[in-house]
């Protein structure tokens, strides 16, 4: 019986953008951070990038940063291990405690990290019409997913070393 074929995963790229330039940061397929900053004014953006990642790579998944001063976070440490759906009440029922904002109004997503003693559970929160500026920001590139500019930054160290 053969297994089956691997789909190939698509290169993420991390696109913060600064005034008019875009800056973009992956890993290589040594685990090695690449990086290229781009002016955003250029009209054909994909043909100055594409040079500079990995020939194999069919599909990129683009990842804008964004800012921490435009969500809202919490921190909860719990006694026990949740499922994803007890994850999502949790979440759910802290933002319609805490913010005087309605559900349909945000996005949010949480990071859950089993403890020796817990569980702990990180909630992010953004206005749909702050994501929505942001995602305008990164035109013509179509991102996949925004993430915390601190978060990404972290991540990145902690991959390089």
């Amino acid at each position: 019986m053969k297994l089956p074929i691997e789909k190939q995963r698509k290169q993420q790229i991390g696109v913060s953008k600064q005034q008019d330039n875009l800056y973009f940061v992956w890993l290589d397929a040594f685990h090695k951070v690449q990086s290229i900053c781009l002016n955003g004014q250029q009209k054909d953006i994909f043909s100055h990038l594409l040079p500079h990642l990995p020939q194999k790579t069919s599909q990129c998944c683009f990842i804008g940063a964004i800012s921490p001063h435009l969500t809202w976070s919490k921190t909860l440490i719990l006694p026990q291990t949740l499922n994803v759906q007890e994850c999502e009440q949790q979440c759910r029922f802290i933002l319609q405690k805490e913010l005087p904002i309605p559900l349909d109004e945000l996005w949010f997503d949480y990071l859950t990290t089993p403890l020796k003693q817990g569980f702990r559970l990180d909630i992010t929160a953004i206005r749909k019409e702050s994501a929505n500026a942001e995602l305008v920001k990164y035109l013509p590139l179509k991102l996949t997913a925004l993430d915390l500019l601190n978060h990404s930054i972290f991540t990145r160290i902690l991959c390089h070393f």
